[in-house]
């Protein structure tokens, strides 16, 4: 991956004026918020296992990827849903997609 960026709009303030355009803003991009060279995999595995171990990188993942939404963030995602965000995140194949959310509930701290 070269680069990801994330674009959004104010859904609220959009639908006070049904005929204006949503005025659309960069969320973030991928190389600003994790500071990513290009093709370099060690920084990808690095973040990758920082996340197994980090609650509060996930949760800024996860934040980002509800795009700062008021209605998505107001029920915190926490162990269960950190779980299957990672696994979302690490697996290519559904069968590791389930797989990896069967194992152990107890938290995104244990053995990913």
């Amino acid at each position: 991956m070269l680069e990801s960026e994330q674009w959004t709009f104010n859904l609220s303030e959009a639908n006070q004026d049904p005929y204006s355009s949503p005025k659309w803003y960069k969320l973030y991009s991928f190389s600003d918020i994790y500071g990513f060279e290009p093709f370099n995999l060690p920084q990808y595995q690095n973040l990758i296992h920082n996340m197994s171990i980090n609650e509060q990188l996930l949760q800024n993942y996860h934040r980002l990827q509800v795009r700062n939404s008021t209605a998505a963030l107001r029920t915190k995602c926490e162990d269960g849903c950190l779980r299957n965000l990672f696994c979302g995140i690490i697996s290519v194949e559904y069968e590791d997609l389930i797989e990896c959310r069967k194992q152990k509930q107890s938290g995104v701290h244990d053995e990913l």
